[in-house]
């Protein structure tokens, strides 16, 4: 993630390293160093480490209302994520932070109906890591899930989406970030799935 954050993402294989290239991370968390770092230019690792923290403390807060302001699950919550056995991972220049925070995002905006927003957080997860893509089956879900309570029927559903512009967006846009890392490697690479590919230099099989 330095690496990324400081020079990007090579165009080949990084010589003597059996063809391994950076691709396997995505790029929206070193992205959003490198920007803090042009407002303030520390060292990268205190720049990302700071970043950790603050999403950490922010995925806290988000869970306030996510919990629905239950003091004892709210405690707990942020018990686990702030101190932890793996908590280690909050602080450092990994991308779980920035992911946490996002994915509460998406879950307090489709509590709320919010499908735009949660479409928008759908899209940056999906730029933070591969498995970020699948929550728009949550947002699906919820979606589904207000149909019904509306008194809507299994096969209305789909009628009931298309006559909904925010759901359509919030559906399209979801997967967004992935789709632009694909076009990206696309580019710049010539393989739009070099992040799954690169997987073979470290003993896995894509």
């Amino acid at each position: 993630y330095i690496g990324i954050s400081e020079q990007g993402y090579e165009r080949v294989p990084i010589p003597d390293h059996s063809n391994v290239g950076r691709w396997g991370f995505f790029p929206l968390y070193p992205m959003l160093v490198a920007t803090i770092r042009v407002i303030f230019p520390f060292q990268t690792i205190l720049v990302a480490t700071i970043t950790s923290i603050i999403c950490s403390y922010a995925a806290c807060l988000v869970a306030w209302p996510l919990l629905d302001k239950n003091m004892r699950a709210y405690v707990l919550y942020c018990a686990f994520l702030l101190s932890g056995p793996f908590s280690f991972h909050f602080t450092t220049f990994l991308s779980e932070p920035l992911f946490v925070l996002l994915t509460s995002c998406v879950f307090l905006a489709l509590k709320r109906s919010s499908y735009l927003a949660a479409g928008v957080s759908s899209a940056l997860l999906s730029a933070t890591r591969l498995v970020g893509v699948f929550v728009v089956f949550a947002t699906v879900i919820q979606m589904f899930r207000e149909h019904r309570q509306q008194g809507g029927s299994t096969q209305s559903f789909p009628r009931w989406v298309l006559g909904r512009p925010d759901l359509l967006v919030a559906v399209l846009i979801s997967p967004a970030g992935l789709f632009a890392y694909i076009l990206f490697l696309y580019l710049t690479v010539g393989d739009g799935f070099a992040f799954l590919h690169v997987q073979r230099a470290f003993g896995r099989v894509a």
